[in-house]
């Protein structure tokens, strides 16, 4: 994980209601329910993947920039700018 201002990067998310120093290596590279269903507010904005879905999923406590369901080879990130957050699709044609 990584953290900077107001946002956490994590690979699949944090246990709610934990603080960052107490979670485990394990729950931030495959948490996936108890993360995805928590609907309020985190201590930073968490952006994260490893749960694919078909495009960013952009939340008021998160963003899911795991776009590997879509159906074209793409990648997501999230271009921050002071309060906004765009995500951003690039496609690769092979």
């Amino acid at each position: 994980h990584y953290t900077v201002g107001d946002y956490l990067f994590v690979h699949a998310g944090i246990v709610p209601q934990l603080a960052l120093q107490d979670q485990t290596t394990k729950d931030m590279l495959w948490i996936r329910g108890a993360f995805l269903n928590y609907e309020g507010s985190f201590d930073h904005y968490v952006v994260h993947g490893h749960s694919p879905v078909a495009g960013p999923d952009i939340r008021a406590n998160r963003a899911n920039l795991d776009i590997s369901a879509a159906p074209q080879n793409s990648l997501c990130c999230l271009a921050i700018e002071g309060t906004e957050r765009t995500p951003i699709i690039v496609f690769h044609d092979d």
